[in-house]
């Protein structure tokens, strides 16, 4: 930085007549005394072309003139556009995500610059994969953190944002729901602290990259959006719940409905409902989800007449069939310890469609 005269810094700035003075805006570090001494970040339009494509002099006036966001961002979309060098780029973008956190445009157009880059990498790493035969290698290789850290070690900017969009990515890849997992693994949110958040992040991420997960060890704040995800769903736990529920009698209403209406019976629909609903303890929740009905559990049992029910059921093979059909159907949805249904988006009859009500 003090290899040129502070009295030809002081004549630049001021706008003398300098011989020479292409190749001084060709100088990484005259330009750096020069912008460092004045404090204008302006004189970045004066620098050459091959400057401006220089990483660690944009790198340089992005971190000083940080508060700059319309400067900084022409300066970065500059090198952005005109440079393949892939670390650079990363870096660079995962760089102006942090400073542009409060610019919702700018903000995601570096995030999408980013995770292409990110893409990309996971396609070159799953390409490797595909051509090792040896599963124990597969295994250790798992997302690929551990290649990105021999490709990436010398900046733990890139480090980072790869072991963060990777934990996203294992979400998104893999298809998991992260809150129907919780409901499956523990039967309250007071489990999981006694467990410990972070031994769970930990132990999850551990399941699918281990050169990930030893990162993580050492970098525990990197697992501060998935510690979110996990704390809004214990919020959320009881709601999910009632969801869960909610959608598992919709599912059960929609399939007798569908079954009925492929196979025909001479008991209607509400009837098979309740009375099998009854003989499997969960006739108060379909009153509750079913919204034909305002009467008490009691009156309308009274009303379906169980016993003309049964005398029906014994007296007919084909009814038999019926009802081993629908009770089947009935307790794989309702006692199923699957969590998929709170995600199904199979129509839902809201419902009138009792067979003979009239």
């Amino acid at each position: 930085m003090g290899k040129y005269s502070d009295e030809l810094i002081n004549q630049y700035i001021k706008g003398f007549e300098i011989e020479n003075v292409e190749e001084l805006e060709n100088s990484k570090s005259f330009m750096m005394q020069a912008i460092e001494k004045s404090g204008d970040y302006k004189l970045y339009n004066l620098c050459s072309d091959r400057l401006k494509k220089n990483y660690s002099f944009v790198k340089y006036l992005i971190m000083k003139f940080s508060d700059q966001i319309d400067f900084i961002c022409d300066v970065a979309d500059y090198y952005l556009n005109n440079c393949n060098d892939i670390f650079s780029r990363i870096e660079l973008a995962s760089i102006m995500i942090e400073l542009t956190k409060n610019n919702k445009e700018k903000y995601m157009r570096y995030r999408m610059c980013a995770h292409s880059l990110y893409f990309l990498k996971r396609i070159q790493i799953e390409a490797i994969k595909k051509n090792l035969d040896d599963e124990e290698l597969k295994d250790e290789l798992g997302m690929g953190f551990l290649l990105i850290f021999e490709e990436y070690s010398s900046s733990k900017i890139v480090l980072d944002f790869f072991a963060k969009r990777i934990i996203d990515g294992i979400f998104d890849e893999f298809n998991i729901n992260l809150e129907d997992i919780l409901h499956e693994k523990f039967t309250n949110p007071e489990e999981i602290n006694e467990l410990g958040i972070n031994n769970y992040m930990l132990n999850f991420i551990i399941d699918y990259d281990v050169m990930l997960y030893n990162y993580l060890c050492v970098n525990i704040n990197l697992l501060d959006e998935f510690r979110k995800r996990i704390t809004d769903a214990q919020k959320n736990w009881v709601k999910y719940e009632i969801k869960k529920e909610c959608n598992k009698f919709n599912i059960l209403f929609d399939k007798v409905h569908e079954y009925l209406l492929e196979n025909e019976s001479m008991i209607d629909e509400t009837s098979f409902l309740y009375y099998i609903g009854s003989e499997l303890g969960i006739a108060d929740k379909i009153l509750e989800y079913d919204s034909v009905f305002m009467c008490s559990l009691d009156e309308l049992i009274e009303e379906i007449d169980f016993d003309i029910v049964k005398e029906i059921i014994s007296s007919s093979f084909v009814e038999r069939v019926h009802y081993m059909d629908i009770k089947r159907i009935m307790s794989d949805i309702i006692f199923s310890k699957n969590n998929n249904s709170v995600n199904d988006t199979s129509k839902i009859l809201r419902i009138n469609f009792r067979k003979n009500k009239e």
